[in-house]
C-alpha cells in the first residue's frame, strides 16, 4: 500500500527532456513527404525538413533523421552513385549528340580491365561556352569545391569574365582530390579544348599545390601561352597566418590593390618598417610582388585581384554538390543554359552605348575627367599632364602623365583594366576625340553579344538516347561508410573568415572568450 503524503501545487523544476519524437515516423516515410521540395532543388534546409514534418505529423524529428532523409529523398529521385554512374555514358552520349561541338574527356582508373571500366575523372565543357572564350576578357579563375554527398570526391571549375563583368562557366571537372595528377590533367584539358592558342591567358588561384605545378611544369601553360597569379584574399590568409597584425594584415590589402608603383612602394616601406620578415615574405621569401600585387603585375590581370567569381560560381553550385554524377552534371548544363538565356537578352537590349558595368564606369569616370585640368605638353605625340581636382578633406591635386599613342598614364589603370581612366578622358577631351573609342573591344556591346551567340539545343526524350558502348563502374572505397550522425557538409572555417586575425576564438553558445562550447559555464541557458 501507499498512500499521498504532501501535494505540491505547482512545480519549479524544469522538465529536461520535451519531446514527441514517434518511432513509427521513419526515415524513408519522411523522404516520401519531401520529394516534392526535393524535386525543385536538392538544397533544402534539414531544419525546414523539421519544421514540415511537425507541421504536417504533429511529431517532432531529430537533426539526424531529417538529415537521413533528405539522403534518402535525393537518391530516390536523382538515383544512388552507383546507378548513376552507369547511366552517365548514356547521357554523355545524347549531350554531345544534342549539342555538338561540346567537348567530355573520360580518365579510367588504372585498375580498369578489358571487361570492366572504373570510373576515376571526367572533365566537359559545354559547345557555346567553348566558342565564346574568343570574346571574353583572357583571364581565367579556377578553383576546387568538395562534393557534400557519399561519393569522395572533389568538383574543379574555370569561371571567365564578360563584357558586363559577369561570370562566365567555362569548364568543370570531377576527380577524386586536388593533386598534381589531378590539376594537371585538368588545366591540360582546359588548354586544349577551351582557351586553344589563345596566348597571354591569365589564370587566378589560391597557392594550392596542384595548380602551381601545373602551371609550372605543363608545357600548354609556358609563357607567352599563360601567366599564373594568386588569389589577393588567399595570399593575404596565409600572410595573417604567418604574421598575425592586423596593421599588416590592412597595408599588405593596400600594396596589393594599389595600381600605383608610388602608392605600393609607401605600403611596402611601412610593412619593414614594422616587420623586415613580412616584406621578406612578400617580395621573395614566399611569393613574388609580380604574383599578388596588381601594380607588379603586368596588366594580366585585367584588375582582377581575387576568385571570388569562383567562390560564387562554387556557392551557386551549392545544390549539385549534393547530387551524383549524372545528376551533377544536368545541374551544370541546366544552369549554364539559364545563364545564356539571360545575358543574351541583355546584350541586344541596347540602353547605353556599353553593356551596363563598362557604361557605369564611363560615366563615372568622365564626371571626374570634366573636373580635372589639363595641360597639353606634345601634340604630336599625345603627351599630357593632367591635375585632379580637389576634393573634401585636401584629397586631390595629384599629376598624371597621359601618353595617348601608348595608351598609358601613370595611374596605372588604363594599363590594367584597358579601359579609359579619368585622367585619358579628360586628355582626349582637350584634344577634341571621342574618348569612347579607348574603350577595349572586350567592353563593347559586340563582344558581349557575340559571346551568348552560340545556342544551346535541349536534349530529347530519355526515350529516344542512344545506348552508350562504355559501361561504367564505381570503386566502392570512393564512397563514405556510413558513420553516426550526418556526412560533414561544411568546410573548416579559417582566418578568410575571421575579420581580425588577433580576436580571441569565442564560444558558440555563449560568445565569450576563454572557453569553448563543452566546458561553457552556461551550458543549458539560451540567449536571443
Amino acid at each position: 500500500m501507499w498512500m499521498i503524503v504532501s501535494l505540491t501545487p505547482g512545480h519549479t523544476c524544469v522538465r529536461v527532456c520535451n519531446t514527441n519524437d514517434h518511432r513509427g515516423l521513419s526515415a524513408d516515410l519522411i523522404a516520401q513527404h519531401i520529394i516534392p521540395h526535393i524535386l525543385n532543388g536538392p538544397l533544402y534546409k534539414v531544419k525546414e525538413i523539421q519544421t514540415s514534418v511537425k507541421k504536417e505529423f504533429h511529431v517532432d524529428v531529430t537533426y539526424k533523421k531529417a538529415w537521413y532523409a533528405r539522403r534518402r529523398a535525393i537518391d530516390i529521385v536523382y538515383g544512388d552513385w552507383p546507378t548513376s554512374i552507369s547511366q552517365l555514358p548514356t547521357y554523355v552520349d545524347e549531350l554531345q549528340l544534342s549539342n555538338p561541338g561540346t567537348v567530355v574527356v573520360w580518365d579510367h582508373h588504372p585498375l580498369s580491365t578489358v571487361s570492366q571500366t572504373i570510373f576515376d575523372y571526367i572533365f566537359w565543357a559545354f559547345a557555346p561556352a567553348i566558342q565564346a572564350f574568343r570574346h571574353l576578357k583572357p583571364v581565367i579563375c579556377v578553383d576546387g569545391t568538395f562534393l557534400k554527398g557519399p561519393y569522395r570526391g572533389k568538383l574543379l571549375v574555370a569561371i571567365g569574365f564578360d563584357a558586363c563583368n559577369h561570370l562566365f562557366p567555362l569548364a568543370f571537372a570531377l576527380v577524386d582530390e586536388e593533386n598534381n595528377r589531378s590539376w594537371s590533367w585538368f588545366m591540360r584539358l582546359l588548354r586544349i579544348h577551351v582557351c586553344r592558342d589563345v596566348q597571354n591567358v591569365c589564370v587566378i588561384s589560391d597557392r594550392h599545390h596542384g595548380i602551381i605545378h601545373a602551371m609550372r611544369c605543363l608545357e600548354e601553360w609556358k609563357e607567352p601561352l599563360g601567366v599564373h597569379r594568386f588569389c589577393l584574399v588567399h595570399i593575404r590568409s596565409n600572410f595573417t597566418q604567418k604574421f598575425r597584425n592586423e596593421r599588416l594584415k590592412s597595408l599588405m590589402w593596400g600594396a596589393g590593390k594599389a595600381n600605383q608603383t608610388r602608392k605600393y612602394e609607401d605600403y611596402m616601406s611601412v610593412i619593414f618598417s614594422i616587420s623586415p620578415e613580412a616584406y621578406a615574405w612578400l617580395t621573395g621569401g614566399s611569393v613574388r610582388p609580380e604574383q599578388w600585387a596588381l601594380c607588379k603585375d603586368g596588366g594580366y590581370r585585367w584588375g582582377h585581384a581575387t576568385t571570388n567569381m569562383a567562390e560564387c560560381f562554387n556557392n551557386l553550385l551549392r545544390e549539385s554538390r549534393f547530387l551524383p554524377i549524372t545528376a551533377l552534371i544536368r545541374y551544370t548544363f541546366n544552369q549554364t543554359v539559364d545563364l545564356f538565356v539571360k545575358n543574351h537578352k541583355m546584350a541586344w537590349d541596347q540602353v547605353y552605348h556599353l553593356p551596363l558595368y563598362g557604361w557605369e564606369k564611363y560615366v563615372a569616370n568622365e564626371q571626374k575627367g570634366r573636373a580635372h585640368s589639363v595641360q597639353v605638353f606634345d601634340h604630336r605625340r599625345g603627351i599630357y599632364c593632367i591635375t585632379t581636382a580637389y576634393r573634401q578633406a585636401h584629397i586631390g591635386g595629384h599629376a598624371q602623365t597621359v601618353d595617348i599613342g601608348n595608351r598609358t598614364c601613370t595611374c596605372g589603370k588604363w594599363r590594367e583594366l584597358r579601359f579609359p581612366c579619368s585622367h585619358a578622358i579628360a586628355a582626349y577631351f582637350r584634344s577634341g576625340l571621342n574618348p569612347m573609342s579607348l574603350v577595349g573591344p572586350e567592353y563593347t556591346f559586340e563582344a558581349y553579344q557575340a559571346t551568348y551567340e552560340s545556342p544551346f539545343n535541349p536534349l530529347r526524350d530519355p526515350k529516344y538516347w542512344p545506348v552508350a558502348e562504355l559501361k561504367l563502374s564505381l570503386l566502392t572505397d570512393r564512397l563514405k561508410q556510413k558513420a553516426p550522425g550526418p556526412l560533414k557538409t561544411s568546410r573548416i572555417r579559417n582566418e578568410m573568415d575571421r575579420k581580425c586575425p588577433d580576436a580571441p576564438r569565442r564560444c558558440t553558445n555563449c560568445l565569450q572568450p576563454g572557453h569553448t562550447a563543452p566546458n561553457c559555464p552556461f551550458s543549458g541557458y539560451f540567449y536571443k
